[in-house]
């Protein structure tokens, strides 16, 4: 015997309302932007428009589904779009797939703008690639409260879906400690300022890792983390100036995953975090000063 699941009237509304809300932006099409057609150039070495379309029309072509994978994964600015509608509404796994089903009877061809080429062309999603889109959306992701009250509170109008896509985006998920910490930290630095987005994922980043400890104590281990993978990276330059990388590899010696730029830029984020927040850092060696410590409000909001 089959099991009937039944949903109340306002749910199969939302579900459907937000059907229609992503079946209209797919009928705005999609721009393709920079990073995905660097992608593009780089992996089909420089197509042409008229190479692209074959490749999408061609089903049997290996290429396709990777291809059109691409082109359809939703970017931020068309999640930003949806972002006031998800924010007000609880979706459920069940009414995920309700979504998706409704989605794969009705979704049109979908048109590719295509600035670099100055030109377009269509996509006719298959059911798969519908569903992909829909689970990319993380429709199910619930923002916490106090972070939720933060992000109303204290981040400009025009930028608090963006935020909120970011957090959907990492399913971001913390503890009451780490909640805490983020609102304090959307509270002291100025969001509107140019290079906000960069402290925010690394939080975002270091608050899903964080275990279950004071903030503080483990920033400054993620700090000591980044200052020994800095001495790794310029010790392996030491090496390579030395030697070559044939010579390296051959006594078992493997480039870093870092670089000492990177471990640098982590360093000093940390750093400006720290301060701002707490007034204080743990020295572990001499590193560039920290960059964007203006970030800081000079009027705080309690």
């Amino acid at each position: 015997m089959g099991i009937t699941i039944k949903m109340t009237t306002s749910k199969n509304d939302d579900c459907q309302n937000l059907a229609e809300k992503i079946i209209a932006l797919l009928a705005d099409g999609i721009k393709v932007d920079k990073t995905v057609y660097a992608y593009i150039a780089s992996t089909f070495s420089n197509p042409s428009l008229d190479q692209i379309k074959k490749i999408i029309l061609d089903e049997s072509d290996t290429e396709r589904d990777s291809l059109v994978d691409l082109l359809l994964f939703p970017d931020e600015a068309f999640q930003v779009k949806l972002e006031p509608f998800l924010t007000r509404h609880c979706f459920t796994k069940f009414e995920e797939e309700r979504v998706i089903q409704s989605l794969s009877s009705t979704v049109p061809s979908v048109v590719m703008h295509l600035s670099a080429f100055n030109g377009h062309f269509r996509v006719a999603p298959t059911a798969f690639e519908v569903r992909q889109l829909v689970m990319r959306l993380n429709i199910t992701w619930r923002v916490e409260k106090l972070i939720r009250r933060a992000i109303e509170n204290h981040i400009a109008p025009v930028r608090q879906s963006l935020v909120s896509v970011r957090l959907r985006n990492a399913d971001f998920t913390t503890n009451e400690s780490g909640a805490l910490f983020l609102r304090r930290f959307l509270d002291i630095f100025n969001n509107t300022e140019e290079g906000f987005f960069e402290y925010f994922d690394f939080l975002v980043d270091f608050l899903a890792r964080m275990p279950n400890e004071a903030p503080y104590p483990a920033l400054m281990r993620e700090k000591r983390r980044h200052f020994m993978a800095l001495k790794q990276a310029e010790k392996f330059k030491q090496q390579l100036f030395r030697g070559n990388m044939e010579t390296l590899m051959l006594q078992g010696i493997r480039a870093p995953a870092e670089s000492t730029e990177y471990s640098r830029k982590k360093i000093a984020l940390i750093d400006d975090i720290a301060l701002a927040l707490f007034g204080q850092t743990e020295s572990v060696g001499t590193i560039y000063p920290a960059s964007n410590i203006n970030l800081v409000r000079g009027n705080r909001k309690d």
